[in-house]
């Protein structure tokens, strides 16, 4: 029953990544969260009215502000590395001589800041939950103690910041092939090094932007456990609103299919 369960949920993700309305599996989970928030919000509502006051309030929106633009800047924070084309070979030395596409800068390689998303924490999230059903050993990891908000710091920064790939080779190999090159760097090796850097920055400030909010949201859910009984889940918000943002993306693209279609049509 497990195996036929998984199998079919697999199957639905891909229904629904095929038709283009984001990562099914993301979807998925999404609603999933979506639906215990209810349980929480019923038992979060009634307090707060019965205690009304803007210093009650205002922590829980702003916090909410907060969170949201975080996870936006996690979403379309980039490092982008400027670029030269070439003109051509000049007509002396035979060496090609190369001039910006656009002087407002509008050519540019995007190294983005957290190209994993939210797979990150939802590993780390399933990894501790894991961890704490071992009878031995890891006991220290619960939810109130300061290994497990270490454990899922470490976990999350690591998951963002390693890259499985070898991204910067991939990249100059793609831009020497659409005759292209990063100002004041020689193409090759010192290309490769230069984008393995701008990488590693762009991953290492994304990891530690990602890794803070889910700790914090850790945090709040603890005290929002002791407030009203029962966490509210503000680290699972965290893939919510990347479903969110993903699905807006995935909608402006297939809005713009029509008028590609038509601009086809014309050549």
């Amino acid at each position: 029953m497990l195996v036929t369960g998984a199998m079919a949920l697999t199957w639905i993700a891909d229904e629904i990544t095929d038709y283009g309305l984001g990562q099914g599996s993301s979807i998925i989970i999404t609603m999933s969260i979506c639906g215990g928030y209810f349980d929480a919000l019923s038992a979060l509502i009634p307090k707060l009215v019965a205690n009304f006051s803007l210093g009650a309030v205002l922590p829980f929106f702003g916090f909410f502000g907060v969170l949201l633009l975080g996870t936006v800047m996690l979403e379309q924070g980039t490092a982008k590395v400027p670029l030269e084309y070439f003109q051509g070979p000049t007509g002396s030395g035979g060496l090609p001589k190369s001039f910006k596409k656009d002087e407002g800068g509008g050519d540019h390689i995007p190294f983005k800041i957290n190209p994993t998303n939210m797979q990150p924490v939802i590993f780390a999230m399933f990894l501790i939950s894991a961890l704490q059903w071992l009878p031995f050993g890891f006991s220290w990891v619960n939810g109130q103690s300061f290994g497990y908000h270490f454990l899922l710091f470490m976990l999350v920064f690591c998951g963002t910041y390693i890259d499985l790939q070898n991204t910067p080779q991939d990249i100059s190999e793609y831009i020497m092939k659409i005759g292209a090159r990063v100002p004041g760097v020689r193409p090759g090796t010192q290309t490769i090094e230069y984008f393995r850097r701008v990488q590693a920055g762009a991953r290492f400030f994304g990891g530690i932007l990602l890794a803070t909010i889910a700790t914090v949201c850790s945090l709040c859910d603890l005290w929002i456990a002791k407030l009203i009984g029962q966490p509210f889940g503000l680290t699972s918000m965290l893939i919510v609103v990347s479903t969110v943002i993903s699905i807006k993306r995935q909608i402006q693209a297939m809005s713009q299919m029509p008028k590609l279609d038509q601009v086809l049509k014309t050549l």
